[in-house]
């Protein structure tokens, strides 16, 4: 009687020793940790290793990770160049501030789906049921007013 409910008790014990693995977002970053550790995407990658589904989601968002970030760099680049050329004095080709506009019009849906396919991932490996996330509320309020984001 004393070896079941010792099992019992171990049994329950388990989802308590699991490790809470999350991600917060910023302006332009999204930082990783595990419990109060700070980690690296890589070592979220390695951690997400055992769960397969989480595993292959966050892999298809570190490739739109990376294919954003290429874009956003041309797309500094590209504006970048005529504003020198305006600072040192030559004529700047405005063209190139168009397409880096492009290039950041291109990016910035990669990276929100990168944001989205992480947090998805990282919903699967804590075990929280993703289809009950359909959608998010943010009550924003500043000096004036209020404005109420819904996001689905």
């Amino acid at each position: 009687m004393k070896f079941i409910l010792l099992v019992l008790i171990s049994l329950c014990a388990l989802p308590s020793l699991a490790q809470k693995l999350s991600m917060t977002t910023s302006f332009g970053s999204v930082r990783y940790s595990l419990d109060t550790v700070d980690i690296s995407s890589r070592e979220v990658l390695e951690t997400l290793r055992d769960n397969k589904p989480a595993h292959e989601l966050f892999r298809s968002a570190m490739v739109n990770k990376n294919i954003a970030g290429v874009f956003g760099f041309g797309g500094i680049i590209s504006i970048a160049v005529p504003i020198a050329s305006l600072i040192s004095g030559g004529t700047p080709q405005w063209e190139f501030v168009a397409i880096g506009t492009a290039f950041f019009a291109v990016a910035l849906p990669i990276d929100i789906r990168h944001r989205r396919q992480s947090k998805k991932a990282i919903d699967l490996y804590n075990g929280v049921d993703v289809k009950t996330h359909r959608f998010k509320t943010k009550l924003y309020l500043s000096g004036t007013g209020a404005r109420l984001v819904i996001r689905f």
